[in-house]
């Protein structure tokens, strides 16, 4: 065990100091082609390599910049099922700084109204149900909440802007250019509340505490 502790765990310990430094960690130590995976319908399988997950999330970050999203800037997303999509905006929003506000899918328009509101929230992404019904709900309170300017779906359809436009003017293509350092942005752009670093360590002393936990082959024999 201390052989594993000493190879993988320090330094996975030493290392991330942000939520969003796994995903470059992974891809320097264990990158892999399969990272995460999606089925469409129950049926079609798509799978996102670390580098691809890093290539979408930057230009996630380049498309907010552009946008005008700026640190401490909110956006709000709803999500029906479980998706890449949604860890990949994550990523992206972190890396500038920009809060994720996430919701749940089950509550009335006037919930989003007034979370919104109080928020501030200025986008809102959607990972609808096949009748859109998610997206119903937040049009009708977009009504009342002046700050949201677009609310974005996960799924191409033809009653709202897909999510992958944010990048249209920066498609995906490995290293983001300009004021960065090994693709990642700067601490500038990077620059987060208190209330978000707080958290993210928080986060990570959770994930280095289960990975010392983890059963190792040694265990199993």
């Amino acid at each position: 065990m201390t052989n594993v502790y000493n190879q993988i765990i320090q330094p996975f310990m030493d290392n991330p100091t942000r939520l969003f430094d796994f995903i470059y960690y992974q891809q320097t130590h264990f990158p892999q082609q399969r990272a995460f995976a999606f089925r469409h319908n129950g049926k079609e399988v798509s799978h996102f390599s670390t580098e691809k997950i890093i290539d979408m999330a930057n230009a996630v970050s380049r498309g907010l910049l552009q946008m005008g999203l700026k640190s401490g800037d909110k956006i709000g997303t709803v999500i029906v099922k479980n998706r890449p999509e949604w860890t990949i905006l994550d990523l992206g929003m972190m890396q500038i700084g920009v809060i994720n506000v996430p919701v749940y899918p089950t509550i009335a328009p006037s919930d989003y109204e007034y979370i919104f509101n109080d928020a501030a929230v200025k986008l809102c992404f959607v990972g609808d149900d096949d009748a859109g019904s998610v997206f119903k709900k937040v049009e009708k309170a977009k009504e009342n909440i002046p700050s949201l300017t677009t609310i974005f779906t996960f799924d191409a359809v033809n009653y709202a802007p897909f999510w992958e436009e944010i990048w249209k003017n920066f498609p995906p293509s490995g290293e983001l250019k300009g004021d960065t350092e090994g693709g990642q942005l700067s601490d500038s752009q990077a620059k987060t509340s208190d209330f978000v670093l707080k958290n993210d360590k928080n986060a990570l002393q959770n994930a280095v505490e289960q990975a010392k936990n983890a059963i190792q082959p040694n265990d199993l024999a």
